[in-house]
């Protein structure tokens, strides 16, 4: 799974739910691969009672919530700048020729 640091806590209440905390740290690998293979090792080998859930937080929740409004944010911002070019150009035609060119222009244009 790669190398990491394992510290442990109990303690506080969280959703009127006691709530114990184990902290990682992880060294020389990718965030997202490791909590995905970690939640396949946990869902595998371990049998929660009832009342018992597992929740991952931390940076990873962070990057998770930033991928979900990513994923909104980015076809409507695309949206938009289509809308504004056929507004200023008034010419489909046009628009395509400027969107056809824009992975060129992502891309860093040619050699």
């Amino acid at each position: 799974m790669g190398s990491c640091c394992f510290q442990q806590r109990r303690g506080r209440l969280e959703d009127a739910r006691r709530t114990g905390f184990v902290f990682i740290d992880i060294v020389g690998r990718d965030l997202g691969g490791y909590v995905e293979e970690a939640r396949q090792v946990v869902t595998d080998t371990v049998t929660l009672p009832p009342g018992y859930s597992i929740t991952w937080a931390g940076q990873y929740a962070f990057i998770q919530r930033m991928q979900d409004r990513l994923t909104l944010v980015v076809p409507a911002t695309f949206l938009i700048i289509t809308l504004m070019l056929f507004m200023a150009f008034s010419r489909v035609t046009e628009v395509a020729i400027i969107l056809a060119a824009l992975p060129v222009a992502l891309a860093g244009g040619s050699g």
